[in-house]
């Protein structure tokens, strides 16, 4: 691990990567970064990396339906009229401008 020291406003630069971290400030215990990467680079705290990375349990299931329960709504609806009229933005006709 490279250790190195930055003053408030100094930067840190990852020119392979079009990375650069600021030290913006410093109140206490805590440090405040900005990272400035291209919108390609994926960026997350490391707690939050590794509950995205951590491998995720099978869905629950009732013994008698063996369908998958999402917790604040129950077991999933398998009836189309239910879900009829629920799209997602991927399958939203396009706004068109006339």
């Amino acid at each position: 691990m490279l250790v190195l020291s930055r003053k408030i406003g100094e930067e840190i630069v990852l020119p392979a990567n079009d990375v650069s971290i600021a030290v913006l400030a410093v109140n206490g215990k805590r440090v405040r970064l900005g990272i400035r990467a291209p919108s390609s680079t994926v960026v997350h705290r490391a707690e939050v990396w590794q509950r995205i990375m951590a491998p995720q349990a099978p869905p629950k299931t009732t013994a008698s339906t063996e369908q998958p329960i999402l917790p604040a709504f129950g077991p999933m609806s398998q009836d189309p009229v239910q879900t009829q009229g629920v799209l997602s933005r991927a399958s939203r006709p396009a706004k068109t401008n006339g």
